[in-house]
């Protein structure tokens, strides 16, 4: 959370909110790559910011479904 905004869990990934499931899996394993803090333990200013990365990740693609399941719905219901 940055500047007092929440990101959306489609934000974190860097995906649209209409990708499919194979393209935010896609976007997962990419930053979980990169920001996986065994990565940067030879860099402990980084690796404070890697942990708290690679768990937004990690709680962005876990909630996906959920948070797909809620928009969809509010999508349905604000349609009237």
């Amino acid at each position: 959370m940055e500047g007092g905004i929440r990101q959306t869990y489609y934000e974190i990934l860097g995906v649209a909110v209409d990708s499919s499931a194979e393209q935010i899996r896609r976007a997962y394993h990419k930053l979980a790559k990169i920001w996986h803090p065994d990565r940067w333990t030879k860099d402990p200013f980084r690796s404070g910011e890697a942990k708290r990365r690679f768990q937004q990740i990690q709680e962005a693609y876990s909630g996906k479904d959920l948070f797909r399941l809620c928009f969809e719905v509010f999508w349905f219901l604000s349609d009237d």
